[in-house]
């Protein structure tokens, strides 16, 4: 577990103070604001849309921090003395992912700025003193220890960056008291985060089959766009109920209700593959553990099939 840690923190640093991390960090919260602010120029109070809406961008924002994650170091050669010293494959699978996942998490804790807002405008003369502005302040003040505690390798500013993060934490939890329906948004971070992994897993899992990063990143955003807008826009258009065979039928009639049949269980594979759909169900705070497990399914699998192709490309 410690070689793990030390792989997941080297990984979590460089994503901290390499340019990369914050031109996603800065797109991301760029797409998010505007997704929040938009329904609150039609005066919808709501983090629905926000996590229904920007999913589409971590289909092209999150390959770019795993593309680099094995690519580079075969590309450099540097795999070859990370595989020499004595690490296994999982710890490295492991280590990689569990440092941008961190990393992710970061992403997403920024965003809890909007749940402090909502709270404040959801309820009709709240005090905007605590939790809205104190939340803001000690959220920003995370970032910003987070950071330097990476850059300088300090611990008492690590320390001090969890306890920030625990202060914005309980001002979130009281913001969502103020909400009112403060499941929705539980179980829609929930999904945005479980969806996110996965998401991060399969481009780790592309980012160990090649050594250009370019191609990593073009084939894990081909992937995830077809795991979730595609076959989202394929399946709205696909029948969604049984079909019927007609009375007094003939052999066309058949034909067709055999052919309606082919579309219809199509319609519904491609529903069960269909990312979108259980996040959709997260964000209306249906919390499904059908649609847990396929996440945890769906990154099990990515996770292993990373290792066995490191170990592959290690003998060959």
């Amino acid at each position: 577990m410690r070689t793990i840690g030390t792989i997941a923190e080297r990984e979590f640093k460089a994503l901290v103070t390499a340019p990369l991390g914050y031109i996603v960090m800065m797109f991301f919260l760029f797409v998010s604001s505007v997704f929040f602010v938009a329904p609150l120029n039609q005066n919808v109070a709501n983090i629905r849309y926000l996590i229904g809406n920007v999913t589409i961008w971590l289909v092209f924002l999150l390959p770019a921090l795993t593309m680099r994650l094995l690519a580079e170091e075969k590309k450099t050669g540097t795999i070859e003395l990370l595989m020499t010293s004595p690490v296994t494959e999982t710890q490295v699978v492991l280590g990689k992912y569990l440092g941008v996942l961190a990393y992710y998490g970061v992403m997403l804790f920024s965003t809890m700025q909007f749940v402090l807002v909502l709270g404040w405008v959801r309820r009709s003369g709240a005090n905007p003193f605590f939790p809205t502005y104190t939340g803001l302040l000690a959220s920003a003040v995370t970032l910003v220890l987070l950071t330097l505690a990476a850059l300088n390798e300090s611990r008492p500013l690590g320390i001090a960056a969890g306890v920030a993060k625990v202060v914005t934490l309980v001002c979130v939890v009281f913001s969502l008291g103020q909400m009112g329906e403060w499941g929705p948004a539980v179980t829609g971070y929930l999904g945005l985060w479980l969806m996110g992994a996965v998401f991060l897993a399969i481009g780790l899992l592309a980012s160990g089959l090649t050594r250009n990063q370019i191609i990593a990143w073009v084939s894990t955003a081909a992937i995830l766009l077809l795991m979730t807008a595609l076959i989202a826009w394929l399946t709205g258009n696909l029948p969604s109920t049984q079909p019927v065979l007609e009375s007094n039928p003939n052999f066309g009639s058949y034909l067709s209700f055999g052919g309606a049949w082919v579309i219809y269980v199509l319609g519904q594979v491609l529903q069960a593959l269909s990312l979108q759909t259980y996040l959709e169900n997260f964000a209306q705070g249906v919390l499904d553990i059908r649609d847990i497990v396929l996440y945890l399914s769906l990154i099990a699998a990515s996770l292993f099939f990373a290792v066995r192709g490191l170990a592959t490309s290690r003998w060959a």
